[in-house]
């Protein structure tokens, strides 16, 4: 019945498109008002960045080594995935040729909180950049995370990333 209110979840992905209406403070639809349960921004998200981040988007980190911004530049993968966790109430066109179907979608704790790791360079998301996150994921005491980077099958007893998810 709350719909995640209160719960922060922690998005391990390609970083997060920040812009996007499904992270707004107020959601476009139903109108909730997020409030921040921690009381604190992370990261990216600190008093130096105030259009980044709000209540409802509260924390950025980027461990992919770029150095410029956390935005999501590979194929919208972490917004997708964090949009899928907890994104806004909005509405949705899906566009065939014969029809036009309009749609009202959210992810599926539409008023939990965000804090978005990225982890990834382009194409490639190396273990050292996943273990920097996983330790700052377990300091943000976030209560829930999503890790959906998949890769080559290896042997998960030998796996430092794996591993770090025992602890």
């Amino acid at each position: 019945p709350n719909q995640g209110e209160g719960v922060v979840i922690g998005i391990v992905d390609t970083g997060i498109d920040y812009s996007h209406p499904v992270f707004a403070d107020v959601g476009p639809l139903d109108g909730y008002d997020h409030d921040n349960p921690h009381g604190q921004l992370y990261g990216y998200c600190d008093e130096t960045n105030p259009a980044v981040c709000n209540d409802k988007l509260i924390g950025i980190y980027d461990f992919s080594g770029a150095g410029v911004t956390p935005l999501d530049f590979r194929v919208d993968h972490g917004t997708f995935v964090a949009h899928i966790a907890a994104g806004n109430f909005v509405t949705y066109s899906l566009v065939a040729p014969l029809a036009t179907e309009v749609m009202t979608i959210s992810g599926a704790a539409p008023h939990a909180n965000i804090i978005s790791y990225d982890v990834c360079a382009g194409e490639s998301c190396f273990s050292h950049m996943i273990l920097a996150a996983l330790e700052q994921v377990a300091i943000d005491q976030v209560d829930v995370m999503n890790f959906s980077i998949g890769g080559t099958p290896f042997d998960p007893w030998a796996n430092p990333v794996t591993k770090a998810f025992l602890g």
